[in-house]
C-alpha cells in the first residue's frame, strides 16, 4: 500500500499586498501616508505563483532556494496561517511547526506558561502537556529559566524552548523553518538527531533551510523553490547539488562582474580560463611586493580552459610581477567548492619547491595529470607570501571559477574521487 499525502498544493498563489498605511499614528504619519497614496495603490508581491506539488506522509522533505524564492510562504500556507490568494491547500495530520522565533510566545508570560499556551494553541489538552512537561523542559536545559517571562530571554533559548514543544506534541507533521540555525552548535546537533527519530517513527517532516548539507543528509526528496515557483523536485543530493552548482555560478558571474566594473557576463558559460587580475576590490589583499597578475586554467593541449572534466589534465599558471629583487617566496593556491568547503591548499613551501629569489616578471605553475575532483563548480585562490608566512604579498581569495564536469568518471557524490580500482573474489 503506497503512502498516502499529507500535504498538497494545487495551483496555489500567494499574493501580499505591499506598502499599506498603518491605521492611526501621528499627523505627521497621516500626512505623509496620504502623499504617498497614489503609489501605493496596488502596489504587490507574489510570493508563490501556480505552485502545484505534494507530500507523502512519513517521508521528509527539504525546501531550498534564495530568499524570496516561497519557500516560508509554502510552509505558512501548510500551517494554516496565512491562507491562499488562489488555488488550495490540504493537509492530512496534525502539525507542529516552528516557523519564526518566539512564534506564539506571549512575552509577559513565563516559559512555563508559554508552553501550555503554545499547547494549546496546538490543540492539545493541558492533561497531555502535563505529562510531557519535564520531556519538553529536559530537551530544552531550560530549568534554571522556566518560571522566568520569555520576554528576558536570548535568541538560542526562544529557538530551544519552541522547537521543543513543537516535536514533544505527537506531530503527524513537523513544519521547521530557518530559525534552528539560531541555535548553538550543540543544540543544533539534537534538534538533527531528533528530527531523524522523528522521521524513522513515521513523521512527515518540511524543513526550510540554507543548510544545503543539513537537507542533503536529512531529507528523502528536495524541492527548489525559485522566484515563486517550483523549478526542480527529486532526491535530496540530486537537487541540492543543482541548486548549489545554480548559487555558485551566479555568485561568479556576480563576482568577476563586480571586481571588473563591467556589467555582469551572459548566463551561459564561464571565462575562457583566463583571468586578469583586477587592481582592486573585495577579495584582493597584499602589500603588493610581489603582485599577481594573471591566472591561467590550461588543459592538457595547453589551451586556456574554464570548463574540465573529472580525470583532465589541469595547470593553473600563476603569472606575477614584483618590485624590485623579492627573496625566497612561496607561491600557493587553494581550491573550494561550491558550497564553501574548501577542497586542498598546496603551495611550493610545503612541497619544498625552493624559489631562492624572483625579479621582474614570471610565471609559476602548479600542473595536476588527472584531475580528481567530482562534477561542480569550484572556485580557485592563488596566493604569493614570504617564507615565514607572516608576511602576504598578494592573495585572491576565490576570485577563480572552475567548472568540472564527469568526465570519464560516474562517481556523483562527494568532492573528489579516489582514483582507487575494485577487486572481487569468492571464496
Amino acid at each position: 500500500m503506497s503512502p498516502s499525502v499529507a500535504v498538497a498544493f494545487t495551483h496555489v498563489t500567494k499574493t501580499f499586498e505591499l506598502h499599506r498605511s498603518r491605521v492611526g499614528g501621528s499627523f505627521q504619519e497621516s500626512a505623509i501616508a496620504a502623499l504617498r497614496r497614489s503609489w501605493r495603490r496596488g502596489s504587490s508581491f507574489t510570493a508563490l505563483d501556480d505552485v502545484t506539488f505534494s507530500l507523502l506522509h512519513g517521508k521528509t522533505y527539504g525546501f531550498v532556494g534564495d530568499n524570496g524564492a516561497g519557500k516560508s510562504t509554502a510552509l505558512k500556507l501548510a500551517s494554516r496561517i496565512i491562507e491562499p490568494t488562489a488555488g488550495d491547500v490540504s493537509v492530512d495530520g496534525r502539525i507542529g511547526a516552528l516557523l519564526e522565533l518566539g512564534a506564539g510566545f506571549h512575552p509577559d508570560l513565563t516559559g512555563r506558561e508559554n508552553v501550555f499556551l503554545s499547547s494549546a494553541v496546538m490543540g492539545l489538552d493541558r492533561n497531555h502537556v502535563r505529562r510531557r512537561f519535564d520531556e519538553i523542559v529536559d530537551f530544552a536545559e531550560l530549568w534554571d529559566f522556566i518560571d522566568v517571562p520569555v520576554k528576558y530571554y536570548s535568541s538560542g533559548m526562544y529557538v530551544r524552548l519552541g522547537f521543543s514543544v513543537a516535536v514533544h506534541m505527537a506531530p503527524e507533521i513537523l513544519l521547521v523553518d530557518e530559525v534552528l540555525a539560531v541555535g548553538d552548535a550543540s543544540f543544533q546537533q539534537k534538534c538533527l538527531e531528533r528530527i531523524s527519530r522523528l522521521s524513522n517513527g513515521g513523521v512527515t517532516i518540511v524543513i526550510v533551510s540554507h543548510d544545503t548539507g543539513a537537507v542533503e543528509a536529512l531529507c528523502d526528496e528536495v524541492l527548489w523553490f525559485d522566484r515563486g515557483r517550483l523549478r526542480d523536485r527529486g532526491p535530496a543530493t540530486d537537487v541540492v547539488m543543482a541548486y548549489r552548482r545554480s548559487v555558485a555560478e551566479h555568485r561568479v558571474r556576480q563576482l568577476r562582474a563586480r571586481l571588473a566594473g563591467e556589467a555582469p557576463p551572459p548566463q551561459d558559460g564561464f571565462d575562457a580560463g583566463v583571468y586578469e587580475a583586477v587592481h582592486n576590490g573585495t577579495g584582493r589583499w597584499g602589500d603588493g611586493t610581489v603582485s599577481i597578475t594573471r591566472v591561467e586554467l590550461r588543459d592538457g593541449a595547453g589551451m586556456p580552459s574554464g570548463h574540465f572534466g573529472t580525470g583532465d589534465t589541469l595547470e593553473v599558471c600563476i603569472h606575477y610581477r614584483t618590485r624590485g629583487v623579492v627573496l625566497d617566496p612561496v607561491f600557493g593556491l587553494a581550491v573550494h567548492h561550491q558550497n564553501g568547503t574548501q577542497v586542498c591548499g598546496p603551495n611550493t613551501g610545503m612541497d619544498d619547491i625552493s624559489v631562492p629569489q624572483v625579479s621582474g616578471e614570471g610565471v609559476v605553475t602548479y600542473s595536476v595529470p588527472s584531475l580528481p575532483l567530482l562534477e561542480g563548480l569550484y572556485l580557485i585562490s592563488v596566493s604569493a607570501h614570504d617564507r615565514t608566512d607572516s608576511t602576504t604579498y598578494d592573495y585572491h581569495d576565490r576570485l577563480y571559477p572552475l567548472a568540472v564536469s564527469p568526465g570519464d568518471s560516474a562517481e556523483k557524490y562527494g568532492l573528489v574521487t579516489l582514483g582507487g580500482c575494485w577487486k572481487w573474489s569468492c571464496e
